[in-house]
């Protein structure tokens, strides 16, 4: 048994790797089943210089430069993408720390509830917040997963964030995708959310 969990651990980015390579073709069949929406796409790109395909069913929140909030509802999930990109002054902004700040600065400032003085946080008492280097489109980033919270409602769920560092403008970006699905299972809808992310082509 104890041979068994070691050959497990050794070979799980592998064994992993083969498992999304063998959703990804289930994903990218659903995912786009209702087309893509180029206008939003385009907007992606004259706000944020990256290229993303996104589903048509989402619809920008926000829509500003340097910053775009992706929205998809419907009566059981809200499926969110949020964009935003900052100069790259300092290495201590590719870390844990920085990360969970920016996001928390953008939850608190611009995602709330119908209550008043409620906004988003990242909620790593309950859970740790996860976090790993990574790629993305061939450029470094930071990738956080973990969970969210509505301060003063009762609202959260499951988030993963890549910190891009995108080292021709000399530029962060932050992608992000959360999900709102009370009572339902997360796992498919985060999903879905990470392939639209995978698709990103930093310009």
């Amino acid at each position: 048994q104890q041979d068994l969990m070691d050959r497990l651990r050794r070979n799980f980015p592998a064994v992993l790797k083969r498992i999304r390579q063998h959703d990804d073709r289930k994903i990218e069949a659903t995912v786009y089943l209702d087309s893509r929406d180029q206008k939003l796409e385009q907007s992606v790109r004259d706000h944020l210089d990256i290229e993303m395909r996104i589903p048509g069913e989402y619809y920008a929140a926000i829509n500003e430069p340097n910053l775009m909030w992706l929205r998809k509802e419907t009566p059981n999930l809200s499926s969110n993408l949020l964009l935003y990109k900052e100069p790259y002054t300092s290495r201590q902004q590719l870390t844990r720390e920085h990360l969970k700040a920016l996001r928390d600065s953008l939850g608190r400032e611009h995602i709330q509830s119908q209550v008043e003085g409620s906004y988003m946080r990242i909620n790593d008492v309950d859970l740790p917040m996860f976090i790993d280097a990574t790629q993305v489109d061939n450029k470094y980033a930071l990738q956080a997963r973990g969970i969210w919270e509505i301060q003063n409602d009762y609202m959260g769920g499951s988030f993963v964030s890549y910190l891009v560092h995108d080292p021709k403008d000399n530029e962060l970006i932050l992608i992000d995708g959360f999900v709102h699905a009370p009572g339902e299972d997360k796992r498919n809808f985060m999903m879905y959310l990470e392939h639209i992310i995978s698709t990103v082509r930093v310009l």
